[in-house]
């Protein structure tokens, strides 16, 4: 089965109104090509906010170890004198009205303003004297921590907020063809909601289930075929044309439903050729004709593996007829022969079918066909 070597549903990582949608189904689009985009007008406001909150928290800082100019300091020494002659006059102003009223000469109200206004001066000529001690000592050092937490904190929601504003355009990952698209223009749309999907085509996959008995013969990774030319994809849409192809990926665990294994290969076909998902292909892996020279050769279907991992052959005692399992190491693999290279000497018998099924000192015969093949 043919599938897409590349395949992705994108979305945004944002929401709101779409703005623009330049994805078309079937249209080829290039990497880096903007798709959709949101209107960004919120995400610009939110930008332009905490990017003016971090600028003058920096300046705030800047300032605070900087220090007060010599011109601050004075008009702070300014503000505290003319905040004690208030205190001064605002204290007159109290004990005059507490005589008074001690006199029945002033109504209660009268009092209660005067030593309203009193307190009033007595805190502001602190807050001036605190800004005046301030200015001349510096700024606290956990001040300009707090502020530098500030400033850290603001550069955060900065980021966020260009993060935010560079989500609201969608582009595309890599060339391909807009398989689908799942919105129309002017639609508001929430953040991870799909959008369109694309698939790359220019390489397709094409994706094949082995049977256990014909793993032996299936080329596992791309340097297991001395010449690539060996292995040929033909389409059924496109009979008498074989197309080369590259080993991508090899499944080594079984499927547990249907118990093959999955061979992925990646063919690149030409562009008068269109290859699309869903298609059906055949795969034809040539090894060969005939034995090696000089070697040994056996059905593929006759080795197996042991549990320890090593390849082995069941061989046939002639005069038990009982099987025993023998270790063996194989080569190259080749119109569905192995090579045996060592394990096994001429002359020996060794069972070629059902070598899953037997066990060590099984009594077996020949297979001559009909119903007592055993």
């Amino acid at each position: 089965m043919v599938e897409a070597s590349q395949e992705v549903e994108l979305a945004f990582r944002v929401g709101g109104p779409l703005v623009e949608l330049n994805a078309t189904e079937g249209e080829r689009v290039e990497a880096g090509a903007v798709l959709a985009r949101i209107d960004p007008r919120d995400f610009e406001n939110r930008r332009s906010q905490t990017a003016s909150s971090l600028e003058s928290a920096e300046a705030e800082l800047k300032a605070m170890r900087a220090g007060a100019r010599p011109e601050d300091l004075r008009e702070m020494e300014a503000a505290v004198a003319s905040a004690q002659s208030l205190v001064t006059q605002a204290e007159a102003d109290f004990k005059r009205s507490e005589r008074l009223l001690a006199e029945n000469a002033v109504a209660q109200r009268t009092f209660d303003t005067a030593r309203t206004s009193r307190d009033q001066a007595r805190a502001a000529l602190q807050q001036a004297q605190a800004q005046l001690e301030k200015g001349r000592s510096g700024a606290r050092p956990e001040d300009i921590e707090a502020t530098e937490a500030n400033i850290r904190r603001l550069c955060a929601q900065t980021q966020e907020a260009e993060d935010a504003l560079s989500d609201t355009n969608m582009m595309a990952p890599f060339s391909g063809l807009v398989a689908r698209r799942y919105v129309e223009n002017h639609q508001t749309v929430s953040a991870g909601q799909p959008i369109v999907k694309l698939q790359n085509k220019d390489t397709v996959d094409v994706v094949v289930h082995i049977p256990e008995h014909d793993l032996p013969k299936a080329p596992r990774r791309a340097d297991d075929m001395v010449d690539t030319g060996n292995v040929r994809v033909v389409f059924d849409n496109f009979p008498g044309q074989e197309f080369p192809v590259v080993v991508k990926e090899f499944q080594t665990e079984a499927d547990p439903d249907t118990q093959t294994y999955e061979l992925r290969l990646s063919v690149t076909p030409p562009d008068t050729v269109l290859i699309a998902p869903g298609m059906t292909a055949s795969v034809r892996v040539v090894r060969g004709t005939g034995g090696l020279s000089g070697t040994f050769t056996a059905p593929s279907e006759a080795v197996f593996q042991t549990p320890d991992g090593a390849a082995a052959v069941w061989v046939i005692d002639p005069n038990t007829k009982r099987v025993s399992v023998r270790s063996v190491e194989v080569g190259d693999i080749r119109g569905g022969r192995v090579e045996v290279r060592q394990g096994v000497t001429a002359g020996e018998v060794i069972a070629a079918t059902g070598v899953h099924y037997l066990r060590e000192g099984m009594e077996v015969r020949a297979m001559t066909g009909g119903s007592d093949a055993q």
